[in-house]
């Protein structure tokens, strides 16, 4: 009887366990794929500017070899800045090419996502990233192409729907499937598997190159898409938006182009508690630090130029700068916003600070070990994505969610054509005199998004207050009631 109740007992612990793990699994599936996204992320990342640099120095400019693989040294002043004047050039027409298709297909793939569910676009995108890899490998393995060529594989890539189009699903996917309470917490945690990909990713590129160069980090690469392929198709539940009870006129008009149509003004219709003009802010402040965010396009030039760092010491630096921001999108945001119920709109603020501070680090930086101690005062510099987002699914319904991140996508993809020439121009006008302008002007940039987001903290009521209001209308509707019925 003992053993029986002992087995009885085990088999129920059993079961708890099991129930535990697959609740567990049910509740992060979106997780593994940001997780393989971010790995290949920073596998790539490096390699291909590294890949313009070399064949701009091998192919365009016809350097002997033994300049192009001492570029960076020092001893090649003349040569060093002429090759990173015409790659910063071809970064910025890579930003058309990358960036402009993408504006178009981020709608598209919003409707879509609507009336098929958020599988489709995860699929589209991921599978553009693949079409990109393949292409790049062509132009490995045809070294004598011109590094225009390279161009070419983020065209596939954007008509895809781009990084934007991709982090656009999973957002919109977290945002249908976590409660208000937890979303801030959850969307963190995605950027933290996201990260976390990314450093590995960073670390291991390096390694692969070394030992099967330029082939072997993007086999690799285009091996980790075709598994997030496959994990999208049979391992990935399919989500989409509950729709809302519409008259045939209604639900007719939303099966023509009308969707799209809708989906672009969803941002600025009106909503009560002056939701527009918070739904208006917090987008500008995502549009901001997007504009921002163009000066990481020349994070490797500037520490090739100013500290000679080759594509191993910057990948170490990478490795350690995801990390740092780990640790404040990880511990820090979940205490704020979770344990001690801070407004997001603060949290952002916060971000804001720690970015203005980065990049005044970075722009007078006198030496390399800087550039570290200016990767961790970024410690809360993730938070403002997660954060800002978090805030705008709690303020729209359900249903506009998708609308609403197709909007921000289209202006990710805008803001790096127009932003890009600017700092293309002036980092090569100033790369002799003051080579940490670009990161000078991104610090006052990060000071104006900290006066837009104590504007947002200070001027719309809190939860609190709109559910104080709520009951005391509720109250007076009832107190009238009842005397009416005295009466």
């Amino acid at each position: 009887m003992e053993d029986q109740a002992t087995s009885d007992s085990n088999k129920s612990k059993y079961k708890v366990f099991s129930k535990k793990i697959k609740d567990f699994i049910k509740a992060t599936q979106i997780e593994p794929v940001l997780f393989l996204f971010g790995f290949t992320s920073g596998l790539e990342s490096v390699f291909i500017t590294n890949l313009i640099i070399d064949k701009v120095c091998e192919v365009q400019c016809e350097y002997e070899k033994v300049i192009c693989e001492n570029l960076d040294s020092g001893q090649y002043e003349e040569e060093q800045n002429k090759v990173q004047r015409l790659t910063a050039i071809y970064g910025m027409e890579r930003h058309f090419t990358e960036y402009l298709p993408a504006v178009v297909t981020v709608f598209l793939l919003a409707a879509l996502g609507t009336s098929r569910g958020l599988k489709f676009p995860l699929f589209v995108t991921v599978f553009g990233d693949l079409l990109k890899v393949v292409v790049i490998i062509f132009n490995v393995l045809y070294w004598s192409l011109a590094p225009v060529f390279i161009l070419t594989s983020f065209l596939p890539y954007a008509v895809c729907g781009g990084y934007s189009g991709f982090m656009m699903s999973c957002y919109a996917y977290l945002g249908l499937t976590t409660d208000k309470k937890s979303r801030t917490t959850r969307l963190a945690m995605v950027s933290v598997f996201e990260s976390v990909g990314t450093s590995l990713g960073t670390i291991a590129g390096p390694a692969v190159y070394d030992q099967f160069g330029y082939l072997g980090v993007f086999i690799s690469d285009a091996l980790v898409f075709s598994l997030i392929l496959v994990y999208i198709l049979f391992g990935l539940k399919n989500c989409k938006p509950d729709p809302e009870e519409k008259s045939p006129d209604e639900i007719e008009s939303t099966t023509t182009m009308n969707r799209l149509k809708t989906t672009l003004t969803t941002a600025f219709k009106k909503r009560e508690n002056r939701g527009r003009a918070q739904v208006i802010g917090h987008i500008s402040g995502i549009a901001l630090l997007v504009f921002i965010f163009g000066v990481t396009n020349f994070y490797f030039l500037y520490t090739r130029k100013k500290f000679s760092w080759d594509y191993e010491s910057y990948s170490v630096w990478s490795a350690v700068s995801h990390p740092a921001t780990l640790i404040g999108t990880l511990l820090i945001l979940p205490s704020l916003s979770y344990m001690w119920n801070v407004g997001d709109s603060i949290i952002c603020l916060i971000g804001y600070i720690s970015r203005m501070w980065q990049y005044m680090l970075f722009a007078t930086a006198p030496y390399g070990w800087v550039m570290y101690v200016a990767s961790l005062s970024s410690v809360c510099g993730g938070m403002i994505f997660t954060s800002s987002r978090s805030e705008l699914t709690k303020i729209v319904p359900p249903s506009e969610v998708t609308s609403i991140f197709a909007v921000i996508s289209a202006l990710e993809n805008i803001i790096p054509v127009l932003d890009n020439p600017m700092y293309t121009y002036i980092y090569n006008s100033t790369l002799e005199i003051f080579p940490g302008t670009v990161f000078a002007m991104a610090s006052v940039f990060s000071a104006i998004g900290c006066f837009l987001y104590t504007w947002l903290a200070t001027r719309f009521p809190k939860p609190k207050e709109l559910k104080i209001q709520k009951q005391a209308a509720d109250d007076d509707v009832l107190q009238k009631m009842e005397e009416n019925n005295v009466n």
